[in-house]
């Protein structure tokens, strides 16, 4: 095909794998040779020759593979198509959430890298990854002094504008609702609630922050919905929760985005449910996230630990009739 391109051994190579320096002209050279001779680049001999599998691990718990986790079901799709614009394959690996993972469940397994889900900092997978100096990015967050290998968004100002827009439509009486948990990213989006409704003036009062186990927070919802004064707005940290308030709104009467705004946060569940008012809520471009975090991985594949910072990504408000 050299010979054929007029350029270099070295040259063709570079163009075919993408790597390396050539001109422009060069690569049009090149890839016109390889369609009039019609060359198919072979996998398992590049695999073989730079040692390489060409697949990406995916470690999520069993939990997140449940159709009632939309947003772990979207970026996992999502992933697996960047992925293969990228000319790997994924190889799922699941776990059991409450079960502490061990060296060995990554070990050995015949891939080249690791995409993580629902990482925080106190996720033990980054610290054991990087001790086997198995390279890996993540959806979330790694603890001060491992790789800063994620891709994740700022939760606290999402929320902001969220309220933003919330106070521009009118709004000035509040409540949050969200289940219990140890995520870092609720408990940012609850604090980033509070933060930017104190500089508009506006004080979320504690009777009007529900976070609890799922039936008492819904049964707590019910009783706010019910007040003669309840508050204007029922913000949610995730959509689940949200849809689960805009159907005890109607359950008791009222009107979603007229009686009672609901906002909810970045699950895509609008596939999964049909509502009348679809909801108003954060959301981010799960291909382009997806995308960034397997570029990630794969320059920690070939070029060793980057030592770059993480990609914080932007968001929007996708505003439906629910507020």
């Amino acid at each position: 095909m050299a010979r054929a391109a007029g350029v270099s051994a070295q040259t063709v190579s570079n163009v075919m794998n993408n790597r390396g320096r050539f001109s422009d002209d060069a690569r049009h050279r090149v890839l016109a040779a390889a369609h009039t001779l019609g060359y198919v680049p072979n996998r398992n001999a590049r695999s073989l020759r730079l040692r390489r599998s060409r697949q990406i691990g995916i470690h999520m718990s069993s939990q997140d593979l449940d159709v009632r986790s939309p947003f772990a079901i979207a970026l996992l799709r999502a992933l697996i198509e960047a992925a293969d614009k990228a000319d790997h394959q994924i190889v799922v690996f699941t776990h059991q959430r409450d079960t502490p993972p061990e060296p060995r469940v990554f070990a050995g397994r015949g891939v080249d890298g690791y995409v993580l889900f629902n990482s925080g900092p106190t996720d033990p997978r980054p610290a054991i990854l990087t001790e086997l100096a198995i390279p890996f990015a993540l959806m979330g967050r790694t603890a001060p002094g491992l790789p800063q290998t994620w891709v994740d968004i700022d939760n606290a100002a999402a929320m902001g504008t969220l309220v933003d827009y919330l106070v521009a439509k009118g709004h000035r009486s509040f409540a949050y609702a969200e289940y219990d948990s140890d995520a870092y990213w609720l408990a940012e989006r609850l604090t980033g609630a509070r933060d930017r409704l104190r500089e508009h003036g506006i004080e979320l009062a504690e009777s009007n922050v529900i976070v609890d186990s799922p039936d008492t927070v819904r049964a707590a919802v019910q009783r706010l919905l019910a007040r003669k004064h309840r508050p204007s707005v029922i913000m949610h940290g995730s959509d689940s929760l949200a849809v689960a308030t805009h159907k005890a709104a109607i359950q008791a009467g009222l009107v979603p985005g007229q009686d009672i705004a609901i906002t909810g946060f970045f699950e895509t569940l609008e596939p999964l449910v049909d509502l009348e008012a679809p909801l108003t809520s954060v959301r981010v471009a799960l291909p382009h996230a997806a995308a960034l975090i397997i570029d990630r991985v794969i320059s920690e594949i070939e070029q060793g630990p980057t030592g770059s910072p993480g990609t914080v990504l932007d968001t929007t408000i996708s505003v439906g009739g629910s507020a």
